[in-house]
């Protein structure tokens, strides 16, 4: 699912036209490294067509990577000063913490301090699914950034509506540039949530649908997040107020149950 999230916004927007002709060269480095923590071939894929093919290499190494777990790469003092940058939303300054202390921990890994476009990788797709605190404040950094413009230059939107509408064309052609900044934002957020399941992407986007500005869900669907989240045992009074609500009382205990069972059936992400 990852992949399909993650490639679907380029897919929409780039046409595929082909692969490049089979030409004797030499094996990118990051295609080489790439083969020794999986046996996944991105060539062979379509959804990876679109990169040219050293990319490629690149953007499933950082996916395929397994990292150690954050208290492993951090000590207990470096740990409370990642959690405190990121409280504050220094998001740069967390990430440059982790980023050193990352290479340091994953010696056979690229480099993420020496190859740019490895920290891209890393900081889209690694930190996205395995550092998902980190994860979320770029992407409320990201949000509020696209927001502050549209507000410093007078432009209103609708909310973020799903892939397609928000972001797939024709959709997009006539959209101001902050309008689709903020899209983005609230799109990446969505694919960290769904690679990393992390409770603090949800919430963050249940209180971003709840205020209705940047992104807004159906009321089923915040209904459900709001009993996963409960579920889970996260404790927040938007979650509690979402529950609260007067909604017809079937549509509460079907939606309930398939909080508890694991479902998700019928229960519409968007309004129409």
């Amino acid at each position: 699912m990852i992949y399909r999230l993650l490639f679907a916004a380029a897919l929409t927007t780039f046409s595929i036209v082909g692969i490049e002709p089979h030409v004797a060269q030499a094996e990118p480095e990051i295609c080489q490294r790439l083969k020794e923590i999986t046996s996944f071939d991105p060539h062979k894929d379509p959804l990876f067509h679109h990169k040219p093919r050293e990319a490629r290499c690149r953007t499933v190494y950082w996916l395929r990577l397994l990292p150690l777990p954050l208290p492993k790469i951090l000590n207990k003092s470096e740990l409370a000063q990642y959690s405190e940058e990121i409280t504050k939303q220094n998001c740069d300054a967390a990430a440059a913490l982790l980023s050193k202390r990352f290479v340091e921990a994953h010696p056979h890994a690229p480099s993420i301090l020496e190859n740019t476009k490895d920290y891209k990788e890393w900081e889209s797709v690694t930190v996205g699914k395995h550092f998902p605190k980190l994860a979320l404040c770029f992407g409320l950094e990201e949000l509020r950034k696209a927001q502050n413009k549209m507000d410093r230059l007078g432009i209103t939107a609708e909310p973020y509506a799903g892939l397609t509408k928000s972001l797939g064309l024709p959709h997009t052609r006539d959209l101001p540039g902050p309008v689709l900044a903020r899209h983005n934002a609230i799109f990446r957020l969505h694919v960290d949530l769904n690679s990393s399941l992390s409770h603090d992407i949800a919430l963050a986007l249940l209180k971003l649908s709840v205020e209705g500005k940047a992104l807004k869900y159906h009321p089923w669907h915040e209904l459900y997040m709001a009993y996963k989240l409960r579920h889970n045992g996260l404790q927040d009074p938007i979650i509690q107020q979402v529950i609260d609500r007067r909604l017809d009382s079937k549509v509460k205990a079907d939606v309930e149950q398939q909080v508890i069972s694991g479902r998700y059936e019928g229960i519409p992400q968007y309004p129409d």
